[in-house]
C-alpha cells in the first residue's frame, strides 16, 4: 500500500477519535516531512519504511536538520502511534520503529535561592 494512503487512513482515524486540531496539525507536519523524504529516496510503499530506513530518517533530522531532542522525540512518538495504528488496521504486521529509543533530553532546572 502507498505511504500516502496509510497516512490518510491514520489521519482519518485520529479525526474520528476526536483528537485536537493542534495534534492533527502536528501529525500532518510530521508525516508531510516524512513523505517528502521518502519521495526523495524513492520510497513509496509502506513496506519500504523498514527499521533501518526509519533510523536513517531520524539521523537525517538530527544531523542535517539539527533538530533538538524534544523535536526528535515528538517525531518518534508520532511514528510509533502511526505504525501501531497500521497494525490495528492490519495493513502491516510489525512496527519498524518499535525498537528505536527516545533521545535523552537535557533538562535544566532553575532553582530560586533565597537569602535568610
Amino acid at each position: 500500500m502507498l505511504i500516502k494512503h496509510c497516512i490518510k487512513i491514520f489521519m482519518d482515524n485520529k479525526k474520528m477519535m476526536n483528537v485536537s486540531k493542534l495534534t492533527l496539525k502536528k501529525y500532518s507536519y510530521y508525516f508531510n516531512d516524512l513523505q517528502d523524504y521518502c519521495i526523495e529516496k524513492k520510497k513509496v510503499s509502506i513496506e519500504d519504511l523498514t527499521a533501518p530506513f526509519m533510523r536513517e530518517y531520524i539521523l537525517y533530522r538530527i544531523e542535517v536538520l539539527e533538530n533538538k531532542e524534544s523535536t526528535i522525540n515528538s517525531h518518534i512518538r508520532a511514528f510509533k502511534s502511526f505504525f501501531n495504528e497500521l497494525i490495528r488496521e492490519e495493513l502491516i504486521t510489525k512496527n519498524p520503529i518499535d525498537k528505536i529509543k527516545y533521545m535523552i533530553e537535557d533538562i535544566r532546572i532553575e532553582t530560586l535561592l533565597r537569602s535568610i
